[in-house]
């Protein structure tokens, strides 16, 4: 079993990308350290050019072999569908449809997906359940939350989702996380939260 885990943790890194993209007017950085050793989270940088690249977190339910299973076929088919054409809200109407077809009812992710534009300086994306992101705003020098949220992906057919877009100044920083981060509890007991 022990052998089995490895196995599933190799796999799981090596679905993770192993490259940064350069992408014009963005930097950017990104790191997944599973709690248990196999996990459901997943992040994703999609280079479409050299100003436009796609950006994916999500998470999806439960843990274990079959979240990392569960994790493996969503990235596939994210990076199957993902086309500079293809706006982000049906992405994720089309993903939702594709895990609700092919996965128990009980095996949902949440997704947050986002195109950015370097010429524009633009992020038009959608939030499948996901914790919104924080965008720090340099000009006003504090954090908010963008929103445009709709259910996770896999739990009712037929769902839509929202569509927005923000525009990005420069040294604005977009922080993209997962649960495991503001649910990271210290000795004590007490979560890290969102506040930290």
């Amino acid at each position: 079993l022990e052998r089995e885990l490895e196995i599933a943790r190799e796999v799981q890194r090596e679905l993770l990308p192993r490259a940064v993209p350069e992408v014009r007017g963005l930097q950017l950085a990104g790191v997944c350290l599973p709690a248990v050793g196999v996990g459901g989270d997943l992040y994703d940088f999609l280079p479409f050019s050299e100003d436009r690249v796609g950006l994916v977190i999500a998470d999806v339910s439960g843990k274990g072999i079959p979240a990392a299973l569960l994790m493996a076929g969503l990235q596939a088919s994210i990076r199957s569908l993902a086309l500079p054409s293809l706006p982000p809200a049906e992405l994720n109407r089309r993903l939702n449809v594709m895990l609700c077809r092919s996965t128990a009812a009980a095996r949902y992710a949440t997704l947050f997906f986002g195109f950015f534009d370097g010429r524009a300086r633009t992020l038009t994306y959608s939030n499948a359940g996901h914790y919104p992101p924080l965008w720090f705003r340099t000009g006003a020098g504090a954090f908010s939350e963008i929103t445009a949220n709709g259910i996770p992906v896999g739990i009712l057919p037929g769902q839509t989702y929202q569509e927005e877009t923000i525009q990005l100044a420069p040294r604005d920083l977009l922080v993209l996380y997962t649960d495991g981060v503001i649910e990271a509890r210290a000795e004590n007991g007490e979560m890290f939260g969102v506040e930290r």
